[in-house]
């Protein structure tokens, strides 16, 4: 759907801000948290009424896991509170036609972290 794509751009631009300033500065920046991620979010869980079916039942299962993962990484100190506040706006703007697909039974919302986690060992093997 359309709104998917816009969904889907303002997350993208969230995340190049917040890759630009994480390695510029070391920050991510409430304020682009706030701007272009409260706009992903309110647009997601303002489509209530596109698709049909109990979709919102399922995604809210999805984005509830998914707040207990970053709260449990933040808590255990595995990443930083810009990581867990940025994986928050993307758990909570993420258009359900991707937050539904899985792999291996893995839904896409979880494998999130895992690509953070990889990327992050290859930047530090870089270095």
């Amino acid at each position: 759907m359309e709104l998917d794509g816009v969904l889907i751009g303002l997350l993208l631009i969230l995340c190049m801000f917040s890759i630009y300033t994480d390695l510029k500065d070391g920050m991510i920046y409430n304020r682009h948290l706030l701007w272009i991620g409260l706009a992903a979010v309110v647009l997601h869980w303002g489509s209530f009424g596109i698709y049909d079916g109990n979709w919102w039942k399922e995604n809210a299962l999805l984005v509830v896991a998914g707040i207990g993962v970053s709260l449990f990484l933040y808590y255990r100190k595995i990443w930083a509170g810009g990581d867990c506040k940025l994986y928050l706006m993307l758990v909570l703007g993420m258009p359900w036609n991707i937050a539904r697909k899985s792999v291996y039974g893995i839904s896409l919302i979880f494998y999130i972290p895992i690509l953070a986690f990889l990327f992050g060992y290859l930047y530090l093997l870089w270095e």
